[in-house]
């Protein structure tokens, strides 16, 4: 090793390993040129070792070439020990020897700190005398650096012009964010066919960007017809050449069948490529198709740890945020700050594109698009605006507090991004991960064609949702079809946990009132008992039967309060949905055994989770439910429309006199 210029290092006589690692060196790692690749095959042609390389190099102090090759051998570590400040020394030698190459990268030095102390003023001004000298690379970063004000006033137009000029001489990156200039506007005016123009031309320049930002432009229809196909092929040439976002962008085209036949499972492969890359998108999609069973077998466990690999890259630091935002009242400052969520506030002008998309007796809710910031991209999400929660803040924080506590221990759960404000009524909004296929029971016909294994997927992941609730000690109390949200068919979360109490403060608390909707609420509580975990394995066994004959479950309310009291009596001694022959015995055994009048009795979410994940493996099972299925196309066809609107909204139903011994 060399301590000093004059000391010598160990030699080596395998000539064709030195070729080797000087043209590697060299022709990939320093792009060098004609000259340089001439002095090269000079210290070849000599077949000498690497003792005998580095001391022609060393003996040479005038040739600009030779101290670039003795920079790059110092700080790649080449037969000789890693040195950064030696190799700085060398490039700014070769730079005052007038050497353009060298000059940029002693720019580069100081602009990372290589060998020297950071000054990035320092590398401004190599970089500009790089450009000046007609070195392409210091040109790009000469607009760099006005592009984003490093070491030198910020100033767009001229970082374009820089881009231009670099461009000009064949740069690929140059050439790239001249077309990102173009397409946003950036120190120019925006013209997205010129940006498309340069995005190709960086592409056909072997750039990934460009290549991925062709595939944009096809696949949204900038500066170019839209042609869905061909924005495939350039998402799946960046991908190659190990674009993450192209290779995410694969996986979506493979998951929603555009452009591209639909393949789920190969829509999982590219999103695994992406999140093993860092991609957070990748990540998250990775997780969601582990949870919802999409192109893989469902894996809570892998689901967890790639939603927990997510959370860690985000890095959310948000308690900050709460204690000086004035739009925030102190109680709701306190609950968030003392129990530390990871929440962000959400400012309400972030939200673009609202429309109504439901109301109930406690919440209205919206579609909004927003564009996440921690992960740089637009998100569809759901706005729920909880009624008067600018005046009544417990229900607002019951139901944050419950998400958190959830999906701070289970990302598997429906995600709850942050919240916001309304400017209007100042209601507080949560904003909640958006579902574009809308609630389990307005997709019941269309559950209905899907093969018994997707079902079974669908019945496993709300099961599994429950559990999850339950293994947190809470009781949802208002669970039916309604508060299941689809982002996909064969899969679903549990929502709207506004009603939801802990079960300790279940048995210790009786209520004046029981909210739901009638069909889906247990007996014991229609007989004026406490809320249970086994209470929401009743409402399971309703929502099963509306998958199974896909259509609401059916009761008859009048506008008379005495019909209540009939249902709820008649509940109570044994009424339950009408299960219809050729119903499968295994499904129609667990309904009934979910339906049990003894609370006890009724199987445990966990339970039901496992029952569900055995019938995915057996074909006995499998056919026997689609042979039913066959049989009751009648029953499925007879869809009740009467029933939903009228009867499936969200209603405060009051404590009925139900009689000691009742009558039906």
């Amino acid at each position: 090793m060399f301590e000093n210029q004059q000391e010598q290092i160990d030699s080596s006589s395998d000539i064709i390993q030195l070729a080797h690692n000087v043209t590697q060196l060299h022709l990939e790692n320093d792009k060098s040129n004609d000259f340089v690749n001439e002095i090269i095959e000079e210290m070849l042609n000599k077949e000498q070792n690497p003792v005998n390389i580095i001391n022609f190099c060393l003996n040479d102090q005038v040739n600009p070439i030779i101290q670039i090759v003795l920079a790059s051998c110092y700080y790649y570590g080449k037969w000789v020990e890693k040195d950064e400040h030696k190799a700085f020394i060398y490039y700014q030698k070769s730079a005052e020897m007038g050497n353009a190459n060298a000059t940029f990268k002693v720019g580069n030095c100081y602009s990372h700190g290589i060998g020297v102390e950071k000054d990035e003023h320092k590398a401004f001004i190599y970089y500009q005398k790089s450009a000046e000298m007609g070195d392409a690379d210091g040109t790009f970063k000469v607009g760099y650096c006005y592009d984003y004000g490093i070491g030198v006033e910020k100033d767009e137009h001229k970082a374009f012009i820089y881009y231009q000029k670099s461009a000009e001489m064949g740069n690929a990156n140059g050439t790239f964010n001249v077309g990102y200039c173009y397409h946003h506007g950036i120190g120019v005016e925006k013209d997205e066919h010129k940006a498309f123009i340069y995005y190709q031309k960086s592409a056909e320049m072997g750039d990934a960007s460009g290549t991925y930002f062709v595939g944009y432009c096809y696949f949204y229809g900038i500066g170019v017809e839209k042609d869905e196909h061909k924005a495939f092929i350039y998402y799946q040439k960046s991908a190659e050449m190990g674009d993450t976002d192209g290779t995410f962008n694969v996986g979506s085209c493979y998951r929603h069948g555009i452009g591209v036949e639909k393949d789920e499972h190969k829509a999982f492969v590219y999103y695994s490529k992406s999140a093993e890359l860092g991609n957070a998108s990748g990540m998250s999609s990775v997780a969601e198709c582990y949870r919802n069973g999409i192109g893989i077998r469902r894996d809570l466990n892998k689901a967890k740890y790639w939603y927990q690999r997510l959370i860690e890259i985000k890095n959310i630091t948000a308690t900050n945020e709460w204690i000086h935002n004035s739009e925030i009242e102190d109680d709701l400052k306190k609950a968030l700050t003392k129990d530390k969520y990871q929440l962000s506030w959400i400012s309400y002008d972030e939200f673009k594109d609202i429309k109504e998309i439901g109301r109930g007796g406690f919440a209205t809710v919206f579609y909004a698009s927003w564009f996440d910031k921690s992960q740089n991209l637009t998100r569809s999400v759901a706005l729920k605006l909880l009624h008067k929660s600018n005046r009544h803040h417990e229900e607002f924080i019951r139901e944050l507090k419950a998400f958190c506590d959830i999906s701070l221990k289970d990302p598997t759960f429906l995600k709850c991004f942050g919240i916001s404000k309304d400017i209007t009524s100042k209601d507080y909004i949560l904003v909640l991960d958006y579902a574009s296929k809308g609630c389990l029971r307005n997709n019941l016909l269309t559950v209905a064609q899907m093969d018994w294994k997707d079902k079974l997927n669908l019945l496993q992941c709300i099961a599994s949702d429950l559990h999850i609730i339950h293994s947190h000690d809470l009781i949802h109390c208002d669970l039916h079809s309604g508060n299941i949200l689809q982002n996909s068919f064969k899969s679903a979360y549990i929502a709207d946990l506004g009603l939801s109490i802990t079960a300790n403060i279940a048995l210790k608390s009786k209520s004046d009132k029981i909210c739901g909707i009638l069909p889906y609420i247990a007996p014991e509580v229609l007989n004026k008992h406490s809320y249970t975990k086994a209470s929401n394995i009743y409402s399971f066994g309703i929502i099963m039967w509306e998958i199974l004959y896909s259509k609401p479950v059916s009761y008859e309310q009048k506008s008379k309060l005495q019909s209540k009291l009939q249902f709820q009596i008649q509940v109570c001694n044994g009424l339950r949905s009408h299960i219809y022959d050729d119903t499968a015995k295994c499904y129609a055994d667990l309904m009934k055994k979910c339906w049990n009048l003894e609370p006890n009795e009724r199987p445990t979410a966990a339970k039901i989770c496992d029952i569900f994940a055995e019938w995915e493996n057996n074909e006995i099972i499998l056919s026997e439910l689609s042979d039913s299925d066959k049989k009751l196309l009648g029953v499925k066809n007879d869809y009740i429309h009467e029933f939903i609107d009228s009867n499936y909204k969200n209603s405060e139903i009051y404590e009925l006199e139900i009689p000691d011994t009742v009558d039906e």
